[in-house]
């Protein structure tokens, strides 16, 4: 087990202790953050379950680690972790196309704010992947339902012609379907999930 630093990165024992045990969790890459959102810091068994390097990792900026959009929600992460609250995000790195569960935390403060952001990195399960990717589409689907419903809720209040209802009542029926497939659809993954490996 070993923590590759860039050279000059802070190297507070704490960080060490944190590193060093996240290096014995399989599975977990531990990269260290800085203000510039440079990584400066990589556990090595870590960068090798993800393929690359630790040398290669440190050094680079967080967001150049990733693929396409995964970038943007990576910077996204990071930003949030920067606030104070931890966040997390599902993305593939660059020259990857295995879906990686991130989850970004804040580690280190001084007086300007969150300078040390504590970034874990593991193999997602492509199912679970599905369900985050799924779950745009749905979220959606629910809020277009809550407007129809309430801009519904609204005009009948104030009294309807017989057209203008059958309007509103087709409205919301074609809402309360999007949102009916789209529940369905999170609920398929979510059971094939939860069902027992077959053999």
């Amino acid at each position: 087990m070993g923590l590759v630093f860039k050279s000059q990165a802070p190297e507070a024992p704490l960080i060490h202790a944190i590193i060093d045990t996240l290096a014995d969790a399989a599975g977990v890459c531990a990269k260290l953050i800085d203000e510039a959102d440079k990584v400066v810091a990589v556990n090595r068994r870590g960068a090798a379950l993800i393929g690359k390097p630790a040398e290669e990792i440190c050094g680079d900026a967080w967001s150049g680690l990733w693929d396409g959009a995964s970038a943007d929600e990576a910077q996204a992460a990071l930003d949030i972790a920067r606030s104070g609250t931890a966040a997390s995000f599902t993305g593939t790195l660059a020259g990857d196309d295995t879906p990686r569960a991130v989850r970004t935390l804040p580690l280190m403060s001084e007086g300007t704010g969150v300078q040390t952001v504590l970034a874990l990195t593991s193999q997602a399960n492509p199912h679970d992947h599905q369900i985050v990717m799924a779950l745009p589409s749905a979220l959606h689907a629910f809020a277009n339902l809550a407007n129809v419903s309430a801009s519904s809720a609204r005009l009948l209040k104030r009294g309807l012609n017989e057209e203008m209802t059958g309007q509103l009542a087709g409205d919301l029926g074609n809402a309360a379907e999007r949102a009916s497939t789209a529940i369905e659809t999170l609920r398929d993954l979510i059971d094939r999930d939860q069902d027992p490996p077959e053999g």
